[in-house]
């Protein structure tokens, strides 16, 4: 029998309220009805993209490290079961939301970042529908405004403007964070996977 096919893939990241999300529209095109069995995440990479905000030296004590002990390692998959079908020559929509476990100790604008592999087993008997590869922005959406100063490596001028005063030790801390950022969201963009608009977005202004 036919795969499904592909038709249509939308990434929509975490906001206020509401989790980050997959939308998947998938055609059977075959001639008898399709059982969706199972969504089969591989998570290929993860990584924070901090806020970068530090105080100056005489406020130190208030800034901390975000740690994630969830932190999944490489090749971990996740499944979830589905239960829907697809008519024959029929399209069926549905979406896959992510969420992050409870940790009080998250920072609120912190961008969690999950690049993932995603396909759909059936019972048509041909191999899963492949989705590709995603990044996910869990609990915030990725901003050019908080994390990075400029579509360029940031430079301690850039940590001068008006967030750390004349503590040179808040400067060095603001620039390696946002250095840090671009390293990572570099990492998690390599060979092109399917973005949110908002990270498509930091991906243009700062490395196209």
């Amino acid at each position: 029998p036919a795969g499904l096919v592909v038709s249509s893939l939308e990434v929509l990241a975490a906001g206020p309220e509401r989790a980050a999300e997959i939308d998947v529209s998938l055609r059977n095109p075959g001639t008898s009805r399709v059982g969706l069995t199972e969504a089969l995440v591989t998570i290929v990479d993860s990584a924070v993209i901090h806020v970068c905000q530090f105080a100056s030296a005489t406020d130190l004590s208030a800034s901390y490290d975000i740690e994630l002990p969830d932190d999944p390692p490489s090749g971990t998959v996740l499944r979830k079961a589905l239960h829907q079908e697809i008519g024959a020559d029929e399209l069926d929509r549905f979406s896959l939301r992510f969420g992050l476990p409870a940790l009080e100790t998250r920072h609120p604008l912190d961008s969690y970042l999950y690049r993932v592999r995603i396909s759909v087993a059936h019972d048509a008997g041909s191999p899963p529908a492949e989705l590709g590869e995603f990044v996910v922005e869990a609990q915030t959406a990725l901003s050019i405004d908080h994390y990075f100063p400029a579509p360029r490596p940031a430079t301690l001028n850039d940590a001068e403007a008006g967030l750390c005063g004349d503590s040179v030790d808040c400067q060095h801390r603001i620039r390696s964070c946002w250095n840090d950022n671009r390293v990572r969201l570099a990492r998690m963009l390599v060979d092109g996977p399917k973005l949110s608009e908002s990270a498509a977005k930091a991906k243009t202004v700062l490395f196209d």
